[in-house]
């Protein structure tokens, strides 16, 4: 297993993982892959500002990533959204879970103090490994997402960062 922070040369790669995960249509809000230009603006700037990207790596082969980016406005530059996938095929093995503790520690050291994401209720193991971190609800949104099966909701989930 190999974590590591994520460069420019590795965009083409983080991409395939997150269209591999948005196939599956169960864990992430989006339902259609990103155009590959627009991804890799928002990941080039997310490195230039010094935002945490990282990647899980088997050998080689990259199999997730997680990130951080800043909400829009300048009085919540502080609040950090973190996003982050594993492929199918690599779950179960520690990869979410270091990725999550390196890019926590991270967006501490980039000046966020507030980390927050949105999850879907039925993701367990998802909830399971981000309240093993530190996340907590904070929220439940009804009705988020509806796809074939339905309605899907979702909680919001926030970490802050420890008073030294």
């Amino acid at each position: 297993m190999s974590i590591r922070a994520a460069q420019l040369r590795d965009i083409t790669a983080i991409y395939r993982v997150l269209c591999s995960v948005i196939a599956e249509q169960e864990f992430l809000m989006s339902q259609q892959k990103p155009e590959l230009p627009m991804f890799t603006r928002f990941i080039e700037a997310n490195l230039k500002r010094g935002n945490p990207v990282w990647i899980a790596q088997e050998g080689q082969r990259t199999v997730g990533w997680c990130d951080v980016y800043p909400r829009g406005s300048d009085v919540q530059r502080h609040v950090g959204r973190v996003g982050m996938g594993v492929a199918a095929e690599s779950r179960g093995k520690g990869y979410g879970k270091a990725m999550l503790a390196a890019t926590i520690e991270s967006s501490w050291q980039a000046g966020f103090t507030r980390l927050e994401l949105e999850v879907f209720t039925t993701n367990r193991s998802a909830i399971a490994l981000y309240t093993s971190m530190g996340f907590v609800k904070e929220g439940l949104h009804r009705r988020v997402r509806k796809d074939s099966r339905g309605y899907r909701d979702t909680y919001t989930m926030a970490f802050l960062k420890p008073e030294s």
